[in-house]
């Protein structure tokens, strides 16, 4: 597919869903990385109710380190994981207190001097901290530092697949691929809308493909109608 097709289709994805945006919620950027690692094999609903009984005493990794690691645990225990998650949670913020890592460039040194911790804006550095995948490395340098990285989940490697964007079998390579092939313009929102289109229309079980707009070039349609006219 052709990034001019590709571009057609995500200007109506992105009119289909005009307010995709974050359903986790959060006030800083740690916030938001501790929301994001314990979203993992865990709603967004669930992280919130989790969350919301103690964001407004843990702002910061320092924060975190003096709430402890005990009580944090206790914190969490409905979240699928939580021991692990809360072991790593706390391992990284004791990471970003000690201030680990330097700041290297002038949006480093911008985020330190505002939040007084840094979350480092190379890959591969933020990569080191403890339960960061690249999914999430990805989603969180996107907010903090405005680049041009496509975080991949389950729902967007099932949409880029069904939509023939890619074709591939991990999300890893699904990523590489549409850095590659999505316009600019659309890259820093475009895990928002297509989260939405396959969270909520284009979804694993009973997708809504009746009212569709891309039936004809959809894989999984495709692979239904003929099951069904067999």
């Amino acid at each position: 597919m052709t990034k001019s097709q590709i571009e057609k289709i995500l200007e109506l994805i992105y009119k289909m869903f005009p307010d995709a945006r974050w359903e986790l919620e959060y006030s800083t950027p740690f916030q938001l990385l501790v929301a994001v690692i314990l979203s993992a094999q865990t709603t967004d609903k669930q992280v919130n109710k989790v969350t919301s009984t103690f964001f407004d005493k843990i702002k910061s990794p320092e924060d975190l380190v003096n709430y402890g690691l005990v009580n944090f645990e206790n914190a969490i225990k409905s979240i699928w994981l939580y021991k692990t998650k809360a072991k790593n949670v706390f391992n990284t913020s004791t990471m970003l207190f000690e201030n680990f890592f330097v700041p290297q460039n002038a949006k480093e040194k911008a985020f330190f001097k505002k939040y007084w911790y840094l979350i480092p804006s190379d890959l591969k550095e933020f990569l080191s901290l403890p339960w960061v995948w690249i999914k999430t490395a990805k989603i969180l340098l996107n907010e903090f530092y405005d680049t041009e990285y496509i975080p991949v989940d389950t729902h967007i490697h099932r949409v880029s697949n069904r939509l023939w964007f890619v074709q591939t079998t991990s999300a890893e390579k699904t990523s590489e691929l549409l850095e590659e092939i999505v316009p600019s313009k659309f890259k820093k929102k475009f895990h928002f809308h297509i989260i939405f289109f396959g969270r909520y229309f284009c979804k694993s079980r009973n997708p809504s493909c009746n009212v569709c707009p891309f039936t004809k070039i959809c894989n999984e349609f495709k692979t239904c109608l003929k099951k069904n006219i067999e």
